[in-house]
């Protein structure tokens, strides 16, 4: 049996800077997104990915 996870797809998940751009926010309120819940987020490394469908209501 082969219980591996599917590949990790980086083409649906943006870069804080790409998640800034897209989001029209400032890093600061990226990070309060982030941590309200209202983001969906990975970390990876030092770094943080996320997953953005639609913009979230502020």
């Amino acid at each position: 049996m082969n219980h591996q996870k599917p590949p990790f797809d980086h083409a649906n998940w943006l870069s804080s800077k790409e998640a800034k751009k897209a989001l029209k926010v400032s890093g600061c309120h990226l990070m309060h997104l982030r941590l309200s819940g209202k983001l969906q987020f990975r970390k990876e490394g030092n770094r943080y990915l996320y997953l953005i469908s639609k913009q979230p209501e502020c």
